[in-house]
């Protein structure tokens, strides 16, 4: 007997706390609701526009990478002596017969009275 009773108790128990768990909590939230309201302003968004005329598009590209050149050469003068003066820069564009780098003539314009002196001399 004392088992039955024991089964009926907790029986109960669970009803009372299906029925409570299930009940309406929506009132408490409409409640809640209720006293919220929301502001907006009443100003509108300005934006400026205007009139569409057929023009040139000036497209712009803007990018990040490496360039290389198509092809390289190495200059090398037919005497060794010391550069006095470069020209270009660089990456710059030369041109066939443009004028790139200048030796400097001190030497060879003492070689040339030299081989003058002798020419004289012989």
């Amino acid at each position: 007997m004392k088992k039955y009773n024991c089964i009926w108790v907790l029986l109960c128990c669970l009803a009372c706390v299906g029925t409570t768990s299930c009940s309406d909590k929506k009132s408490s939230a409409d409640e809640q609701e209720k006293g919220v309201t929301t502001v907006l302003p009443d100003t509108k968004n300005e934006v400026t526009t205007q009139i569409l005329k057929k023009r040139t598009f000036a497209h712009e590209l803007v990018s990040n990478g490496k360039v290389n050149a198509r092809s390289k050469a190495d200059l090398r003068f037919e005497t060794g002596e010391v550069i006095a003066r470069i020209y270009v820069k660089n990456g710059d564009r030369v041109h066939k017969g443009q004028k790139l780098a200048e030796l400097d003539k001190f030497r060879l314009e003492q070689k040339l009275s030299q081989a003058e002196d002798a020419l004289l001399k012989a």
